[in-house]
């Protein structure tokens, strides 16, 4: 089994149609009482968040989403794999993804509730039970609104780590890989007024989507009254949704764009449903701007 529980909360996706399909990374956040995945908008939607082109040279778009949930048996952990449409309706005109009310796709941002997913199920490769049990674990949002806030902590230089799939890669029974970075702009300062940061580090495709963690080595020991005191041991906690870099050369500048808390919950709170890939003209409608940096 995992020792960090961080290593297991990450989720590993494929977005696909048909024989296509595209690796990334989301997870479960807990907010009101209810789970919701965390996504990359240009994973659902196939699009770049700021050209609103295809991300695939081939130009195809998405319109399923497959995760793979780390199931436990015994001491060994194995993926049930579960798919569901990214669209309510035939037609594909209607997402279950919400998007940020003001900014729409231009954050990388979108949020599907669990209840959504679940009412679009198109394919469980294992036994229901499985994701049945998967989804009723109270602890599968290891990421919640009540965990502590990490933002106020990092600074520039910070290290922080980006948990995911690069390339679609996974460790030791399918659990994420855990990729060093550097906060390299201020957290709280906007950057072309949207709510993000940047991070130094060597990403690759398939990390889109994975939560960022903030870890700092710190003692602490619990005294006989049961409080932590700072003595020995570490602190961690989430920080924010990576989603890209910035470029599209692996060797380009090595940056990597971090959304905040804030942002995410923004979504889940007043998000509305994001428009249809299909749907270029309303895409550009919100707004086609320019590089991020």
């Amino acid at each position: 089994m995992a020792k960090n529980p961080f290593t297991i909360r990450s989720l590993k996706i494929f977005t696909t149609r048909d024989s296509c399909s595209a690796a990334g990374t989301a997870f479960l956040y807990m907010f009101g009482g209810n789970h919701h995945l965390v996504i990359a908008w240009h994973n659902v939607s196939g699009r770049d968040f700021i050209s609103k082109q295809p991300v695939s040279p081939n130009g195809w778009l998405p319109n399923r989403l497959q995760i793979s949930l780390p199931v436990a048996r015994g001491e060994s952990m194995y993926d049930v794999e579960f798919q569901s449409n990214l669209y309510s309706d035939s037609d594909e005109y209607t997402p279950i993804w919400r998007v940020h009310r003001d900014f729409g796709s231009k954050l990388d941002i979108a949020v599907i509730s669990l209840q959504d997913l679940l009412d679009n199920v198109s394919v469980v490769t294992e036994k229901d039970r499985h994701v049945k049990a998967f989804f009723e674990d109270s602890n599968i949002s290891l990421f919640s609104h009540s965990s502590p806030n990490f933002e106020s902590e990092i600074v520039v230089t910070s290290d922080v780590f980006i948990v995911g799939y690069p390339e679609g890669i996974a460790a030791g029974n399918g659990t994420a890989i855990w990729k060093r970075g550097t906060v390299a702009s201020e957290p709280e300062l906007p950057i072309k007024d949207r709510p993000c940061f940047l991070i130094d580090s060597a990403t690759r495709r398939g990390l889109s989507g994975s939560p960022v963690v903030a870890r700092y080595e710190r003692p602490s020991f619990r005294d006989d009254k049961g409080y932590i005191n700072v003595v020995m041991g570490y602190l961690q906690g989430f920080c924010g949704l990576y989603t890209a870099r910035v470029g599209r050369e692996a060797d380009s500048a090595q940056l990597g764009i971090v959304w905040p808390r804030a942002a995410i919950e923004e979504v889940i709170v007043n998000g509305v449903i994001g428009r249809p890939a299909s749907d270029l003209r309303g895409l550009e409608g919100e707004g086609k701007d320019d590089p991020i940096v």
